[in-house]
């Protein structure tokens, strides 16, 4: 581990406190404890960013080396679980280049290599399947590269390598039928024989290493076929079971996780005890902050408070690079308004009235992320917020013109004017000087004011947004606007 990160991941180097003191507590908890042959569970809560994952795999990596090279153990010694398939995936990336290069430190001092395993949707049940073209792309998301001749991977990337196309682009490995067990990269060449995908492979080489969902993972504990997971009298039991963002086990949907959990676990302790090996087990819960987590930990997987350890920032190790504010909209099925439309206006109001960054500033622009349930509602906001936003080719023209000829905003055409115009002052009151009806007084000056006037009809509307923005820093500019679903 040591030559890896010196010599190949230097950035591992530069560890922080809370990293280090999250390395110390996994390790106890998956080595040097396991004299006393019981459970225990770590908790880890920092924000995104913190360094997390690193602080997590690394110790876990060094109790696989010493039980598969050193001790000769065969089988699933670690569980890494995922709410979402794109988070898995996102993880396995840094998984891969760690195991990549170590695999190399352990082949030059002929040790065994380790590997990894994919329990998901885009795992193939058989090598066979990459003869089925139309149902790896429809069902696996597995896509037939013609120049290649070669099946794309979904789920896993090159580490890179200096003077080819991979060095500097994300570039997919890709399974040829000549060898359907083997991931190549097809810009370098490079091979990645550790990373399992193929299930009757893992039948027979179980990985070292798991990474699943809580979908998969619950049917494969239903399956007699794939018990040799979770251990038997051939294949050693694990003994570390991670679970990534607990603090969004909650409700209905948490319950379920948390009675997933102790059927694994129930199922890992069976495993040992047929095989004669300690109990021991390590169960590290990774989680943004949250309100007393060794309690959560604890309910979550049947765990005895006494011996769960929680690992968090000090203070001082916090470095304050910005701020993130977040506004929760919930739709009442008694309000007429259609969520749809709620979005459209809320998203619009934040982002136009936030104070934009100064001249000059780091900080280029802001990002807003908004969240939804539904891939139909993300489609639908995508293309009306566009439409509100006026940012089509022939709007943006239009608009343009406009600017070029100083063209006052009443005598613009309505089908060219964003929408975020209609509440901000002075342009809500000369779009629509009879809003109110033609005997409203609307002479109000909000634009010049050091303060909201509260007599006016259109603050008290809430059609003027001028009390939410810092006079002048109001974003003037249509939106650019994105969609990205997961799976």
């Amino acid at each position: 581990m040591l030559e890896v990160i010196e010599h190949e991941l230097p950035k591992l180097q530069k560890m922080s406190g809370f990293q280090r003191r999250t390395l110390e507590a996994i390790l106890k908890a998956v080595e040097f404890d396991t004299q006393r042959a019981h459970e225990r569970g770590v908790v880890v809560t920092a924000s995104t960013g913190a360094g997390k994952t690193y602080a997590f795999f690394l110790p876990v990596l060094a109790k696989i080396v010493l039980e598969r090279c050193l001790r000769g153990q065969i089988g699933v010694k670690a569980i890494c679980i995922y709410p979402r398939v794109a988070l898995s995936e996102n993880q396995l990336t840094d998984f891969i280049e760690i195991l990549f290069y170590l695999n190399h430190v352990l082949a030059r001092h002929q040790l065994p290599l380790l590997t990894i395993g994919i329990e998901s949707g885009a795992a193939v049940y058989q090598q066979s399947d990459f003869q089925k073209q139309e149902r790896l792309s429809r069902r696996r998301g597995w896509k037939f590269n013609n120049a290649e001749q070669g099946y794309e991977s979904p789920f896993a990337y090159c580490v890179g390598t200096t003077g080819h196309n991979c060095e500097n682009t994300a570039q997919r490995l890709l399974v040829r039928s000549t060898q359907p067990s083997l991931l190549i990269c097809p810009a370098c060449g490079k091979s990645y024989p550790f990373i399992q995908f193929a299930r009757d492979v893992m039948v027979q080489h179980p990985p070292d290493i798991l990474i699943a969902t809580t979908e998969s993972l619950n049917r494969r504990l239903l399956s007699s076929k794939y018990q040799y997971l979770f251990g038997t009298h051939q294949f050693c039991a694990p003994s570390v079971v991670m679970l990534d963002e607990i603090h969004l086990q909650t409700s209905t949907a948490g319950t379920q996780v948390a009675l997933l959990l102790r059927r694994l676990l129930a199922r890992i302790r069976l495993g040992k005890q047929e095989r004669g090996d300690r109990a021991n087990l390590a169960f590290v819960g990774l989680s943004a902050t949250i309100a007393q987590p060794v309690q959560f930990l604890a309910e979550l997987g049947g765990l005895l408070v006494t011996r769960i350890s929680e690992v968090k920032p000090h203070d001082d190790e916090m470095q304050v690079i910005g701020a993130e504010q977040y506004l929760f909209v919930r739709a009442e099925e008694s309000e007429d308004t259609a969520v749809i439309s709620t979005l459209i206006q809320t998203a619009m109001c934040i982002l136009h009235t936030m104070a934009q960054p100064p001249q000059g500033s780091d900080l280029s622009r802001y990002r807003t992320f908004g969240f939804v349930q539904s891939l139909d509602v993300v489609g639908r906001w995508l293309y009306q917020m566009q439409d509100a936003e006026r940012v089509r080719d022939y709007q943006t023209q239009r608009r343009e013109e406009y600017q070029r000829n100083h063209t006052p905003i009443q005598d613009r055409d309505i089908r060219y004017i964003p929408l975020y115009a209609y509440r901000l002052p002075p342009h809500n009151r000369q779009l629509f000087p009879e809003f109110f009806g033609p005997n409203t007084d609307t002479t109000c000056d909000c634009e010049h004011r050091t303060g909201p006037d509260l007599d006016c009809p259109f603050f008290q509307a809430g059609e003027c947004w001028w009390v939410l923005s810092p006079k002048g820093k109001a974003r003037r500019e249509p939106l650019t606007s994105n969609a990205k679903t997961g799976k």
